[in-house]
């Protein structure tokens, strides 16, 4: 810091001061060492103060027509590094004061003065002038410093981003090309064993086209693992957000798995109950357990259980698989989420994997803003948890009728979901602009209003699910082709709306 160069000037010092003796003699005191200009007035000083480069001024306190503190003011507020010396008496006392504590100078020096200590009083002003300057220089080489680096971190950035993108093109073309091939290998060796030809066959040659097919559909899986996990980074794959029935998501992954665990001798327990409710993809979370039970398969001996549990931790919601497997290391769990680690290992009756199954669960769970922890025991088993968050439903009611606020408000409260009250599609428009709902209630009347303002909301039966409140049995069934999904009419059982309200929220 204290080698840093900043632009060398020639040190200035001006002498304010209405008798002519004083400004003599403090001429002579620094003209060896300072270059000196000499004014019998304020008004003269200020004028000095245009053309000259000065950093340290010395003023008289009583002036004609100009105070040394006033002088200060103006100098401060035209010059406001030059560092102000006050030369005072006794009598001026308050006006220093005042002039100290508005900052207008920097040290007061009382007549009549001691020539060393004014020296060094002098010094010690032009060293705190440099100092404001030296920060300020520093200050500047910083801000460029920091412009140049954070150019320098967009270009390489940009080199990043467009090598990556590089990146996934070659994998996502590469995986694609394969992709084809494989499958018609794969289909030929299968018509092949099917085929009355595979009975020409030797044993030995049947088993070799069996290891064939088995070892095209291990590498097709990669293929297709690869291609959903760059679909996934290049934002192809979009997540579809809803509540969804947890237990049933978790039956139809036991009914995908079911088989491969009869097979090897395992039971699927699911200890889920019908309510249990998680928020997400469906589709995409449930490729994500069905990785976790296919890999507790692999590694579980016959007679070994697999159990898929359930619950509820404060907004969170958690489920889990856990095995009573093989178990894996400490020093393996910490790789088990890594692309680039090979993490591939031979389960109980030599099933080979592509590790790049869990890697791509983490990338689905990261898209959820989720959480997988994993907690294992080598010869006990392993326990997966996948974490999601699980809000609130929201319901959005469009309505003018207090009545029918009334009966949705009964369903929110009772389904403990956040109800927002609007009254015109307008309203539900800007609303949708920054917000997501489960479930949209319009009552027909607002909708009637303006049919093509509605059909916007929800184009062509969309994601938005709507239920219609009429009073008329006479309902316009173009509501069904512009995007409503259910209709109630008005007045209804209770009962009847809430189990509609609660099938559609969930």
């Amino acid at each position: 810091m204290n080698n840093i160069e900043i632009p060398s000037y020639e040190r200035g010092l001006l002498v304010v001061d209405d008798e002519m003796e004083i400004i003599k003699s403090l001429r002579r005191q620094f003209m060896r060492t300072f270059k000196v200009y000499i004014a019998n007035s304020a008004a003269e000083g200020l004028e000095i103060l245009k053309s000259n480069s000065i950093q340290v001024i010395i003023s008289d306190q009583r002036m004609p027509e100009m105070t040394g503190s006033e002088f200060f003011a103006k100098a401060k507020e035209r010059y406001p590094d030059a560092m102000r010396l006050l030369l005072t008496g006794y009598a001026d006392i308050n006006a220093v004061i005042q002039a100290i504590n508005d900052g207008n100078i920097f040290r007061y020096v009382m007549k009549p003065w001691n020539p060393v200590e004014l020296d060094t009083i002098v010094q010690e002003a032009f060293e705190k002038y440099e100092l404001i300057i030296q920060n300020r220089f520093l200050v500047e080489q910083l801000a460029n410093q920091n412009a140049q680096l954070e150019d320098r971190v967009l270009v390489r950035t940009k080199e990043v981003e467009d090598a990556n993108s590089l990146k996934d093109k070659f994998v996502s073309l590469v995986a694609h090309d394969l992709r084809g091939p494989l499958a018609a290998i794969i289909n030929s060796l299968e018509q092949l064993t099917a085929s009355r030809q595979s009975e020409t066959l030797d044993q030995n040659s049947n088993t070799i086209i069996s290891s064939l097919i088995d070892t095209g559909n291990n590498m097709l899986h990669m293929v297709e693992t690869l291609l959903n996990i760059n679909r996934l980074k290049t934002g192809k794959i979009q997540l579809s957000i809803s509540f969804f029935s947890a237990h049933a998501m978790v039956d139809r992954v036991i009914t995908n798995y079911g088989l491969s665990a009869k097979q090897k001798g395992i039971t699927i327990e699911n200890r889920l109950s019908p309510a249990d409710q998680m928020y997400g993809d469906t589709t995409l979370l449930g490729e994500v357990v069905g990785n976790f039970v296919s890999n507790a398969i692999k590694f579980c001996h016959s007679g070994d259980t697999i159990l898929i549990d359930y619950e509820r931790e404060g907004e969170n919601s958690r489920l889990t698989v856990e095995d009573s497997g093989t178990g894996i290391s400490k020093e393996a769990i910490q790789t088990l989420f890594k692309i680039e680690e090979k993490t591939s290992t031979i389960g109980t009756l030599g099933e080979k994997g592509t590790g790049f199954g869990l890697p791509y669960c983490m990338d689905l769970v990261n898209a959820h803003k989720g959480e997988i922890q994993v907690t294992s025991t080598v010869g006990e088993g392993s326990r997966f948890s996948l974490i999601l968050a699980l809000p609130k439903p929201t319901i959005l009611l469009a309505s003018q009728s207090e009545s029918s606020q009334a009966a949705i408000q009964a369903c929110a409260t009772s389904l403990d979901a956040h109800l927002v009250m609007v009254k015109t599609l307008q309203d539900v428009r800007v609303w949708l602009a920054e917000n997501r709902m489960n479930l949209l209630i319009v009552e027909d009347n607002v909708v009637e209003e303006n049919l093509t303002s509605f059909e916007s909301l929800n184009p062509k039966g969309g994601e938005v699910r709507t239920i219609i409140l009429t009073s008329s049995d006479d309902f316009d069934v173009r509501l069904f082709s512009l995007g409503a999904y259910d209709f109630i009419t008005q007045p209804t059982d209770k009962k009847e709306l809430l189990a509609r309200v609660t099938h559609l929220v969930g």
